[in-house]
């Protein structure tokens, strides 16, 4: 009996990271774009960077970034950085919707430290069929949470 809960677990676990990996890139609506942006925010919420960047590589479709590897070693000094200057990462939370009319729409979330939160932002752009993640930016000026 304590194997098969045991599998059980294992099943379930792996349809969850299933579900994180296998992150659809057509994002049909506001919804998604909103549950994309949340499983990225939940990842690096839970010190999952690694992963958190996998995602976000996997759906940006930004003609500007030549080489993810590059955002990737950013982002990753960033947060390591702001652990250092702003102490232990206490949470995440949504901070605002931004839309221009129908077809852009950005997220913006704050890592939430002992000492100050920084930003995390996902830019959308909407073509008349789907959403794609045009832009993903990161940066610590709490003005921008307003």
């Amino acid at each position: 009996m304590r194997k098969f809960f045991f599998l059980l677990f294992i099943l379930l676990l792996a349809m969850q990271l299933g579900s994180v990996w296998a992150q659809e890139k057509n994002l049909r609506g506001e919804d998604d774009a909103n549950r994309l942006s949340d499983d990225v925010m939940n990842l690096f919420e839970n010190g999952r960077k690694t992963a958190a960047l996998i995602l976000i590589e996997k759906n940006l479709q930004d003609t500007d970034v030549q080489n993810f590897e590059a955002i990737k070693e950013d982002v990753k000094g960033f947060l390591t950085t702001a652990t250092e200057q702003y102490g232990e990462l206490i949470g995440a939370d949504f901070a605002k919707e931004e839309k221009v009319g129908d077809f852009l729409l950005r997220y913006t979330y704050a890592l939430k430290y002992k000492q100050q939160p920084v930003w995390l932002r996902f830019t959308y752009y909407f073509n008349n069929e789907q959403y794609t993640l045009k832009k993903f930016d990161w940066g610590e000026d709490i003005t921008v949470l307003f």
